[in-house]
């Protein structure tokens, strides 16, 4: 919520958010005292860039709050110690969410819904798969062209071969 994301959809160990772009400074209560992505000093980015760093931002906190988060705890009938292990990875670009069901199935209570994400930042997720590690958070090349002067990119690993990611701080 304090980012302005929405979950859309739990797919196996995936959570697909979006973030959606907003042009908060048409808003007829904006006052322009505090600028849309609320860092003081920075000006207004636009409503794309705003969403980006407002995603990168929420995978940061998501990241600090829940990469190596011990689950056993709350998983009765695990013996062993269970970790999170975060690999996140944020594109950008019109995204087209759609909604499929709403029928009863044969043997169903209720009527099934599943979301299904389609668009630029989809293509950018499945072409970056499989480059993050444990705990870093992969930028594809279209969302850091939004956010490059306001976030830090990672220094002390850069990911061999591929110039179409970035990886934050």
């Amino acid at each position: 919520n304090e980012y302005r994301g929405d979950v859309v959809k739990f797919s196996g160990d995936a959570i697909w958010a979006y973030f959606p772009q907003v042009d908060d400074a048409a808003h007829p209560k904006f006052r322009g005292v505090v600028p849309p992505h609320g860092s003081y000093g920075l000006k207004d980015l636009g409503p794309m860039p705003t969403a980006v760093l407002r995603a990168c931002a929420c995978c940061i906190e998501l990241n600090k709050k829940m990469n190596n988060f011990r689950v056993h705890e709350t998983c009765p009938g695990i013996e062993e110690e269970v970790f999170f292990k975060l690999k996140t990875f944020l594109g950008s670009g019109m995204v087209n969410i759609l909604r499929l069901g709403g029928e009863v199935p044969p043997k169903g209570e209720g009527p099934r819904l599943e979301y299904v994400m389609a668009g630029a930042p989809i293509e950018q997720i499945g072409k970056g798969l499989g480059v993050a590690k444990e705990g870093e958070i992969v930028v594809s090349r279209e969302a850091w062209a939004f956010v490059k002067e306001c976030v830090k990119e990672k220094e002390d690993r850069q990911v061999q071969g591929r110039s179409d990611v970035h990886l934050l701080q």
